[in-house]
């Protein structure tokens, strides 16, 4: 195993190869998981990255132009928030309130995510297909941070 000069940084690069040796392998006609994989690496990136304060926010602006999906309820308007959006996307992950979405050829095309609040009650619900969960991928592995913020302290 190689020596990691910036663990989080060599993480996110890696995370990257390994989606584009997926997609590479795809794309020649290989048996491979390509959405089994992107899952895996957001998950990886979204929960490891942000929890250590790695996510840069300064260019949440460019990722909103880009981002869509479809909010199907959002109580406290979240998704109106990329900071709130990317919170509450990492705790629908994390948490395992995702739910994949086939189209006519039955093929995994798009994704149900949502999250509770404190009390257990649903506050956040979104359908995104797998290229806005690529363009979300990728713009974590972009914009991340080479050092952590220093951290706020949690509100209990």
């Amino acid at each position: 195993m190689t020596e990691y000069k910036d663990f989080y940084k060599s993480f996110a690069e890696r995370t990257k190869a390994n989606l584009e040796f997926i997609e590479q392998s795809k794309s020649r006609g290989e048996s491979v998981f390509e959405t089994t994989q992107l899952i895996n690496s957001l998950l990886g990136m979204i929960v490891f990255l942000r929890e250590s304060d790695r996510i840069d926010g300064s260019n949440l602006s460019r990722l909103w132009r880009e981002l869509r999906y479809i909010p199907i309820y959002d109580e406290h308007k979240y998704s109106d928030r990329p900071s709130d959006f990317i919170r509450k996307f990492r705790n629908a992950l994390a948490h395992g309130h995702i739910d994949p979405q086939v189209d006519e050829n039955q093929e995994v095309s798009k994704f149900i995510l949502w999250d509770e609040c404190k009390c257990g009650n649903l506050d956040w619900k979104i359908e995104i297909d797998l290229e806005n969960i690529k363009i979300l991928a990728y713009f974590i592995q972009e914009n991340m941070h080479q050092e952590p913020r220093p951290r706020q302290p949690r509100r209990r």
